[in-house]
């Protein structure tokens, strides 16, 4: 994990997010003539400088999509997927309110990675 963090782009800042990004898939085998199926699972982790704010949470969420390879999943209002904030205070995030309070703790708090774990 690099140690790079919040870069200034003229006005915007870009805040640095490692994001542990867990993946379930369903694996179908045939033992003995039988099919069987067994859960893997697959955790990718990724940095990622975002400047996030109160209206980019969908844009966020793509974001980390596109950085972890998953350019097939589809981000909408109604079709998203929840995350965990994770510093002293962990915040889950089901919604673009969740995201406002994300965005207030991480100006306030002016940490240099933000943790974030996805697990889908």
């Amino acid at each position: 994990m690099s140690k790079s963090l919040a870069l200034e782009d003229g006005d915007d800042i870009f805040q640095s997010f490692f994001i542990s990004l867990t993946v379930y898939l369903k694996v179908r085998k045939a033992m003995q003539g039988k099919m069987s199926s067994k859960e893997e699972k697959s955790t990718k982790m990724k940095e990622l400088l975002f400047t996030l704010d109160n209206s980019n949470y969908l844009e966020f969420l793509h974001s980390i999509l596109l950085k972890h390879g998953l350019k097939n999943h589809k981000v909408t209002e109604k079709k998203h997927f929840p995350l965990k904030q994770w510093t002293s205070n962990a915040i889950d995030v089901d919604n673009l309110s969740d995201c406002r309070e994300m965005v207030k703790k991480i100006s306030n708090d002016s940490l240099p990675v933000m943790k974030i774990f996805v697990d889908m």
